[in-house]
């Protein structure tokens, strides 16, 4: 059992309660995380602030500002404080993939690329060949290796960069992109290869550290080698009375991941759910803290979307049958597959389901069309049954296009 002790934020009084379990919810984006760069903290005279601190880009107007690292917060401040800024750099040790957040059409990228069609077509490609058909994807929006972004690891490795302003920013000459950091002196900063820019500011965008002091050290989950070693990023190996949720970075959305883990732990913690014995869950847990591709602490617990979903929810017993849904609901499998994987899906069978989530799942080119222009009723009908086709046309084309890139080569 445990002993939880804290203090009332509302009355000041401290306070110690006991519990049979203990279920972690605060994320791994609280504690910044700094480079150890000569002069940063020492020689450099300007101002150094982490991105944890950022608040608005009025405060750096007419400034010389260097924006260390180019993960989403990095690259959305460097964008942001373009439009104000006399000049921005961004340093980048590897570069990055951006996206743009529309597609071809003007759906949302996460609409026609997030789907059960293109997931299922990418495992069944050889890895290069599927890492190379979505990295054109993204070279169609800019020339990544022209702009000075492409890095060496391909796009499927990493949750990429998504912004649609960033290109035009650096072709103005307002963002320009250079390599890692080698020194600061009093009002410049010195990069790898020899070159030096004089600036104002420093705005640090390298992360954060999973840090929790509140718990024992022998339960807290440590970074080990740029590993996180859980049993489903989730439980301790061995001990199913403490649990993690949210400590995921998800190549897709974030939310419908955590209540899809904490639906788990519910499960687990009530007893309806059994873990597996220690020896299988240090296992599992190893396999998938060794498969991450990337060295890197922000992708310790990095996982895909889709694959991940499905696998939490077959142990809940939530997950789709499609098999049977292709047989029963064929327009309801045909927007599961080849339309966007909807959180909704897992709410279709199973403990807590619920009867709106076909509904919703048949219902969602509405939802997103119905914000640009009012419409009667009919025409609502109509675009939405025209935007279905479309989102059906264009996830079944691109699925026959890589079966057909893949024949070709076969040939």
């Amino acid at each position: 059992r445990w002993t939880v002790s804290g203090r009332d934020t509302a009355t000041g009084k401290d306070f110690s309660l006991v519990a049979d379990a203990v279920v972690v919810c605060s994320g791994h984006h609280a504690v910044p995380k700094w480079p150890d760069v000569p002069g940063l903290r020492d020689t450099f005279k300007g101002r150094v602030v982490h991105a944890h601190e950022y608040r608005r880009a009025s405060a750096f107007e007419d400034r010389r500002v260097l924006v260390v690292g180019m993960g989403n917060s990095g690259g959305d401040i460097a964008v942001e404080l373009s439009y104000v800024c006399s000049q921005v750099y961004m340093s980048t040790r590897r570069g990055t993939w951006v996206a743009p957040r529309l597609a071809p059409g003007g759906m949302p990228m996460d609409v026609t690329m997030c789907t059960r069609a293109l997931n299922t077509a990418r495992s069944l490609l050889p890895f290069d060949l599927g890492a190379r058909a979505f990295e054109r994807v993204l070279n169609g929006h800019f020339d990544h290796k022209m702009y000075g972004l492409r890095p060496a690891h391909h796009a499927v490795d990493q949750q990429p960069f998504v912004n649609d302003v960033l290109p035009s920013r650096m072709l103005t000459g307002t963002v320009q992109i250079r390599g890692g950091v080698s020194r600061f002196g009093p009002d410049y900063v010195e990069f790898c290869d020899g070159s030096r820019a004089v600036i104002d500011d420093v705005i640090v965008a390298t992360g954060y550290i999973k840090h929790y002091p509140f718990l024992p050290p022998e339960v807290a989950p440590s970074v080990k080698e740029e590993r996180v070693e859980l049993y489903k990023f989730i439980f301790p190996v061995g001990d199913p009375s403490v649990a993690f949720v949210g400590l995921v970075d998800p190549i897709g959305g974030f939310w419908p991941v955590a209540e899809m883990q904490a639906r788990y732990v519910a499960r687990v913690l009530s007893g309806r759910l059994a873990l597996p014995d220690i020896e299988k869950q240090s296992k599992e847990a190893t396999r998938r803290a060794s498969s991450q591709p990337i060295d890197s602490d922000r992708y310790a617990a990095q996982v895909h979307w889709i694959a991940y979903m499905d696998e939490l929810a077959g142990l809940i017993g939530v997950k789709p049958n499609l098999k049977r849904m292709a047989v029963t609901d064929p327009s309801l499998y045909r927007r599961c597959v080849f339309g966007p994987c909807l959180s909704y899906q897992f709410r279709l069978e199973g403990p807590h389901s619920w009867e709106g989530a076909r509904e919703a799942i048949l219902d969602f080119p509405n939802r997103i069309t119905s914000v640009l222009t009012p419409l009667t009723a009919p025409e609502a009908a109509r675009l939405r049954r025209a935007t279905a086709r479309a989102i059906d046309v264009v996830a079944t084309c691109a699925v026959m296009i890589v079966l057909a890139y893949v024949l070709s080569l076969a040939l």
